[in-house]
Protein backbone atom coordinates (compact mmCIF):
# COMPACT_ATOMS: atom_id res chain seq x y z
CA UNK A 1 0.00 0.00 0.00
CA UNK A 2 1.63 3.64 -1.20
CA UNK A 3 0.85 7.26 -0.22
CA UNK A 4 -1.86 7.78 -3.08
CA UNK A 5 -4.17 5.21 -0.63
CA UNK A 6 -4.14 7.07 2.06
CA UNK A 7 -4.38 10.42 0.51
CA UNK A 8 -7.45 9.15 -1.32
CA UNK A 9 -8.98 7.56 2.48
CA UNK A 10 -7.84 10.86 3.89
CA UNK A 11 -9.43 12.98 1.54
CA UNK A 12 -13.15 11.38 1.64
CA UNK A 13 -13.06 11.15 5.66
CA UNK A 14 -12.13 15.26 5.41
CA UNK A 15 -14.97 15.23 3.29
CA UNK A 16 -17.06 13.77 5.18
CA UNK A 17 -15.90 16.19 8.26
CA UNK A 18 -14.88 12.82 10.32
CA UNK A 19 -12.92 14.84 13.04
CA UNK A 20 -11.62 14.42 16.48
CA UNK A 21 -10.93 17.62 16.90
CA UNK A 22 -14.58 18.22 16.18
CA UNK A 23 -15.16 16.67 20.14
CA UNK A 24 -15.83 19.40 22.46
CA UNK A 25 -14.33 16.95 25.44
CA UNK A 26 -11.24 16.24 23.00
CA UNK A 27 -10.69 20.15 22.64
CA UNK A 28 -10.92 20.81 26.57
CA UNK A 29 -7.57 17.84 26.89
CA UNK A 30 -8.68 14.51 26.08
CA UNK A 31 -6.08 14.01 23.55
CA UNK A 32 -3.66 12.64 24.83
CA UNK A 33 -6.77 9.69 26.50
CA UNK A 34 -7.60 8.99 23.13
CA UNK A 35 -3.86 8.38 21.71
CA UNK A 36 -3.35 6.40 23.84
CA UNK A 37 -6.19 4.32 23.38
CA UNK A 38 -5.98 3.88 19.42
CA UNK A 39 -2.15 3.24 20.26
CA UNK A 40 -2.39 0.41 22.29
CA UNK A 41 -5.74 -0.84 21.03
CA UNK A 42 -4.13 -1.16 17.69
CA UNK A 43 -1.14 -2.63 18.49
CA UNK A 44 -2.76 -5.60 20.26
CA UNK A 45 -5.02 -5.89 17.32
CA UNK A 46 -1.76 -6.52 15.02
CA UNK A 47 -0.44 -9.08 17.21
CA UNK A 48 0.91 -12.15 15.87
CA UNK A 49 -1.44 -13.89 17.79
CA UNK A 50 -4.36 -12.14 16.44
CA UNK A 51 -3.43 -13.12 12.70
CA UNK A 52 -6.67 -13.69 10.67
CA UNK A 53 -8.56 -10.76 12.53
CA UNK A 54 -7.54 -8.25 10.08
CA UNK A 55 -8.94 -11.09 7.30
CA UNK A 56 -12.01 -10.90 9.20
CA UNK A 57 -12.56 -7.21 9.26
CA UNK A 58 -11.37 -7.20 5.34
CA UNK A 59 -13.85 -9.39 4.59
CA UNK A 60 -16.72 -7.79 6.59
CA UNK A 61 -15.79 -4.72 4.78
CA UNK A 62 -16.15 -6.90 1.09
CA UNK A 63 -19.17 -8.27 2.62
CA UNK A 64 -20.90 -4.93 3.64
CA UNK A 65 -24.86 -5.25 4.02
CA UNK A 66 -27.07 -3.63 6.75
CA UNK A 67 -25.16 -5.55 10.12
CA UNK A 68 -21.61 -4.98 8.87
CA UNK A 69 -20.76 -2.19 11.39
CA UNK A 70 -21.86 -4.08 13.78
CA UNK A 71 -20.00 -7.02 13.49
CA UNK A 72 -16.32 -5.05 13.03
CA UNK A 73 -17.62 -2.88 16.35
CA UNK A 74 -17.46 -6.81 17.69
CA UNK A 75 -14.60 -7.58 16.68
CA UNK A 76 -12.70 -4.02 17.11
CA UNK A 77 -14.48 -4.29 21.09
CA UNK A 78 -11.73 -6.93 22.04
CA UNK A 79 -9.43 -5.01 21.24
CA UNK A 80 -10.66 -1.44 22.28
CA UNK A 81 -12.58 -2.34 25.43
CA UNK A 82 -9.00 -3.68 27.42
CA UNK A 83 -7.42 -0.56 26.96
CA UNK A 84 -10.15 2.02 28.39
CA UNK A 85 -12.31 1.87 31.28
CA UNK A 86 -14.11 5.43 29.64
CA UNK A 87 -17.50 4.32 28.44
CA UNK A 88 -17.50 7.74 26.27
CA UNK A 89 -13.90 7.10 25.06
CA UNK A 90 -14.38 3.71 24.04
CA UNK A 91 -17.94 4.85 21.96
CA UNK A 92 -15.36 7.52 20.38
CA UNK A 93 -12.43 5.15 19.55
CA UNK A 94 -15.16 2.37 18.25
CA UNK A 95 -16.75 5.00 15.68
CA UNK A 96 -13.22 6.67 14.29
CA UNK A 97 -12.11 3.42 14.04
CA UNK A 98 -14.99 2.21 11.98
CA UNK A 99 -14.84 5.83 9.83
CA UNK A 100 -11.87 4.80 8.71
CA UNK A 101 -12.96 1.34 7.83
CA UNK A 102 -15.84 2.66 6.58
CA UNK A 103 -13.80 4.85 4.03
CA UNK A 104 -11.25 2.23 2.90
CA UNK A 105 -14.05 -0.11 2.14
CA UNK A 106 -14.93 1.79 -0.51
CA UNK A 107 -11.79 1.52 -2.21
CA UNK A 108 -12.21 -2.25 -5.03
CA UNK A 109 -8.71 -2.92 -4.60
CA UNK A 110 -8.47 -2.67 -0.62
CA UNK A 111 -6.54 -5.93 0.84
CA UNK A 112 -6.40 -7.64 4.00
CA UNK A 113 -2.67 -6.73 3.78
CA UNK A 114 -3.64 -2.86 2.80
CA UNK A 115 -5.60 -2.72 5.71
CA UNK A 116 -3.18 -3.89 8.04
CA UNK A 117 -0.83 -1.58 6.84
CA UNK A 118 -2.84 0.85 7.15
CA UNK A 119 -3.74 0.09 10.59
CA UNK A 120 0.03 0.37 11.35
CA UNK A 121 0.47 3.52 9.85
CA UNK A 122 -2.00 5.52 10.89
CA UNK A 123 -3.14 3.95 14.31
CA UNK A 124 0.35 2.18 15.79
CA UNK A 125 2.39 5.14 14.52
CA UNK A 126 -0.21 7.85 15.37
CA UNK A 127 -0.30 9.34 11.87
CA UNK A 128 -4.15 9.69 12.32
CA UNK A 129 -2.92 12.97 14.19
CA UNK A 130 -2.22 14.35 10.67
CA UNK A 131 -4.91 13.76 9.17
CA UNK A 132 -6.50 15.59 12.47
CA UNK A 133 -4.81 18.46 11.39
CA UNK A 134 -5.02 18.50 7.43
CA UNK A 135 -8.60 17.62 7.98
CA UNK A 136 -8.93 20.50 10.48
CA UNK A 137 -7.64 23.01 8.06
CA UNK A 138 -9.04 21.98 4.84
CA UNK A 139 -12.80 22.00 6.70
CA UNK A 140 -11.54 25.66 7.68
CA UNK A 141 -10.92 26.51 4.21
CA UNK A 142 -7.06 26.28 4.27
CA UNK A 143 -5.33 24.57 1.34
CA UNK A 144 -3.60 21.89 2.82
CA UNK A 145 -1.72 18.31 1.85
CA UNK A 146 -0.11 15.61 4.11
CA UNK A 147 2.39 13.11 4.31
CA UNK A 148 4.32 15.39 1.53
CA UNK A 149 7.84 13.67 0.41
CA UNK A 150 10.37 15.65 -0.13
CA UNK A 151 12.63 15.61 -3.85
CA UNK A 152 16.07 15.07 -2.38
CA UNK A 153 18.27 17.45 -3.63
CA UNK A 154 21.78 16.06 -2.17
CA UNK A 155 20.03 15.93 1.91
CA UNK A 156 16.65 14.18 2.57
CA UNK A 157 14.55 16.06 3.72
CA UNK A 158 12.18 13.39 4.65
CA UNK A 159 8.73 14.28 4.65
CA UNK A 160 6.31 16.86 5.48
CA UNK A 161 3.70 15.93 7.60
CA UNK A 162 1.01 18.76 6.30
CA UNK A 163 1.53 21.59 4.12
CA UNK A 164 -0.22 24.09 3.99
CA UNK A 165 -1.27 27.82 2.79
CA UNK A 166 -2.66 30.78 5.18
CA UNK A 167 -2.91 33.76 3.73
CA UNK A 168 -0.19 34.25 1.34
CA UNK A 169 2.32 32.68 3.70
CA UNK A 170 3.37 29.07 3.27
CA UNK A 171 3.68 26.83 6.54
CA UNK A 172 5.43 23.69 7.00
CA UNK A 173 3.47 21.78 9.59
CA UNK A 174 5.32 18.61 12.26
CA UNK A 175 2.55 17.02 14.46
CA UNK A 176 4.44 15.00 17.00
CA UNK A 177 3.08 13.92 20.98
CA UNK A 178 6.14 12.34 21.35
CA UNK A 179 7.73 12.76 24.49
CA UNK A 180 11.70 12.74 23.70
CA UNK A 181 12.89 16.08 23.93
CA UNK A 182 15.78 14.68 22.07
CA UNK A 183 13.57 13.79 19.31
CA UNK A 184 11.94 16.78 19.10
CA UNK A 185 15.25 18.78 18.84
CA UNK A 186 16.12 16.70 15.58
CA UNK A 187 12.62 17.45 14.49
CA UNK A 188 13.24 21.13 14.63
CA UNK A 189 16.59 20.92 13.07
CA UNK A 190 14.97 18.91 9.88
CA UNK A 191 12.29 21.36 10.23
CA UNK A 192 14.90 23.80 9.76
CA UNK A 193 16.15 22.36 6.59
CA UNK A 194 12.74 22.09 5.24
CA UNK A 195 11.77 25.75 5.50
CA UNK A 196 15.01 26.32 3.41
CA UNK A 197 14.47 24.26 0.92
CA UNK A 198 10.67 25.51 0.34
CA UNK A 199 11.23 28.99 1.53
CA UNK A 200 8.22 28.63 3.66
CA UNK A 201 7.13 31.35 6.09
CA UNK A 202 6.29 29.92 8.85
CA UNK A 203 7.42 26.60 10.68
CA UNK A 204 4.41 25.35 13.07
CA UNK A 205 5.34 22.74 15.52
CA UNK A 206 1.77 20.99 16.64
CA UNK A 207 2.32 19.00 19.72
CA UNK A 208 1.02 18.01 23.40
CA UNK A 209 0.71 20.91 26.35
CA UNK A 210 3.73 18.37 28.33
CA UNK A 211 5.80 19.30 25.55
CA UNK A 212 5.04 22.82 25.02
CA UNK A 213 5.63 23.00 28.32
CA UNK A 214 9.19 21.40 28.37
CA UNK A 215 10.41 23.12 24.83
CA UNK A 216 9.24 26.89 26.84
CA UNK A 217 12.07 26.08 29.06
CA UNK A 218 14.08 26.26 26.24
CA UNK A 219 15.08 28.51 23.23
CA UNK A 220 13.20 26.23 20.28
CA UNK A 221 10.65 27.80 19.65
CA UNK A 222 12.08 31.29 19.24
CA UNK A 223 11.86 30.99 15.29
CA UNK A 224 9.63 28.06 14.94
CA UNK A 225 6.31 28.59 16.45
CA UNK A 226 4.99 25.85 18.75
CA UNK A 227 1.37 25.69 19.58
CA UNK A 228 -0.99 22.65 21.54
CA UNK A 229 -3.16 20.74 19.39
CA UNK A 230 -6.40 21.76 21.36
CA UNK A 231 -5.00 25.32 20.69
CA UNK A 232 -4.71 24.91 16.67
CA UNK A 233 -8.60 26.09 16.51
CA UNK A 234 -7.13 29.56 18.57
CA UNK A 235 -4.26 29.76 16.37
CA UNK A 236 -6.01 29.18 12.96
CA UNK A 237 -8.86 31.72 13.93
CA UNK A 238 -6.13 34.72 14.88
CA UNK A 239 -3.96 34.08 12.04
CA UNK A 240 -7.31 34.37 9.38
CA UNK A 241 -8.12 37.83 10.86
CA UNK A 242 -4.85 38.82 11.04
CA UNK A 243 -4.42 37.84 7.05
CA UNK A 244 -7.66 39.22 6.18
Amino acid sequence: MGKPLIHRVWSSLAEDSVGLLRERDVMCGGIDGIVGVLEKSCKELLRENSKGVIEDLEHELRRGGRDYESKVSEILAKYVKPVTESQELYKQVIDYYLDHLRALGTLPEISAKDLRNYLKIVFCERSFLEYEVYSYLVNSGVPAFPRLRLPTTGLDYGEVDVLATLGDGLHVIEVTTRKSEKGLEDKLVKLQQIRTALNADEILLITTKENLEELEKTDHCSDIKCIALEKLPTHLQKHTKKTT
